[in-house]
């Protein structure tokens, strides 16, 4: 009964200009999603689909503001945290969009895609392992390569890399 409302309020508030209260926001989008899904199997799959569809518009529309990329790339990795089974009929689609950002010029647009490589290996290793354009190959080298740099992204990458391991 609630759901809608509280997902338009949160939708506002995970492109809000702090990156506080982005996560902030994608922490309430998970308690949402734990509890969308015990709802009915349509209902659970209509709200992944609205949320997935939004930010994927939005991604897919070159938007250029770093509060909504960021947004939406908290989504994708809530989604893939708690609708994996929806997502994995999404994954070559959501791989393209991610990991098309990962030289995005600002930190926070690239730690959010360093911290989704390990979700999507998890989504669907096999694919993650086997997809010729967006995949383990492409993603291994790119963070190696910036492990190896001193940069803000760095402990992040070190993360990603021990939980694609565990993946």
């Amino acid at each position: 009964e609630y759901v809608s409302p509280v997902l338009e309020f949160l939708w506002k508030s995970i492109k809000d200009p702090s990156v506080h209260i982005r996560l902030a926001a994608a922490e309430a989008l998970r308690g949402v999603l734990l509890l969308v899904s015990v709802r009915e199997s349509h209902v659970r799959i209509e709200w992944w689909n609205k949320l997935y569809a939004e930010a994927k518009k939005r991604l897919s529309n070159r938007e250029k503001k770093v509060e909504v990329l960021h947004g939406c790339l908290n989504v994708f990795a809530e989604l893939l945290e708690n609708a994996m089974s929806f997502m994995k009929g999404r994954f070559s689609e959501v791989c393209r969009i991610t990991l098309g950002l990962k030289d995005h010029r600002n930190s926070t647009i690239k730690q959010a895609v360093i911290k989704l490589i390990p979700k999507l290996g998890q989504c669907d290793p096999v694919a993650f392992i086997t997809n010729k354009t967006y995949n383990l190959g492409m993603a291994m080298p790119y963070l190696l390569h910036n492990a190896s740099k001193l940069t803000s992204e760095r402990g992040t990458i070190f993360i990603a890399l021990g939980d694609i391991v565990v993946a």
